[in-house]
């Protein structure tokens, strides 16, 4: 029985060593295209890619984020090509005006720290994209908007 024990250990030793090589490995894919985690930069591109599984499947999105193994049971992303062009993705449908980073643009009367009913009319009147937009970045859907 002690013989069968030795190699399993072992196996699950290297196992937690590869591991934790790939996310270091991982963490440096992020570090090289973002800059340092404690960066702005970081912090928005991390922020683009929760808005982007938010919008384009939400918790179903990220249950197959974590059942394929992109991102493990420790919140450690393991497959950072997935995660990089999300946050691209976010980036994307979501940076109308800066909303997520909060840089010039002003405020989204669509968010619910600064919501402007006549704000949002105006918009969905004179700008429906523009407003669908608005509505993606503050985390809400266009339809609720009848948009």
């Amino acid at each position: 029985m002690l013989e069968t024990a030795r190699p399993l250990k072992g196996q699950r030793q290297q196992a937690i060593s590869d591991h934790q090589d790939q996310a270091r490995a991982t963490t440096q894919a992020l570090v090289s295209e973002w800059g340092n985690p404690n960066s702005e930069e970081f912090k928005a591109n991390q922020e683009y890619f929760h808005k982007a599984v938010n919008a384009l499947g939400g918790e179903g999105l990220m249950d197959e984020l974590y059942s394929s193994g992109i991102i493990d049971n420790h919140d450690q992303i393991m497959m950072p090509g997935v995660v990089l062009a999300l946050a691209k993705a976010g980036r994307d449908l979501f940076s109308e005006d800066h909303m997520v980073t909060g840089q010039g643009g002003g405020r989204n009367p669509f968010a619910e720290d600064s919501k402007n009913w006549g704000e949002q009319n105006a918009i969905i009147r004179d700008d429906p994209q523009h407003a669908r937009n608005l509505i993606r970045a503050a985390g809400k859907d266009p339809r609720t908007y009848k948009l």
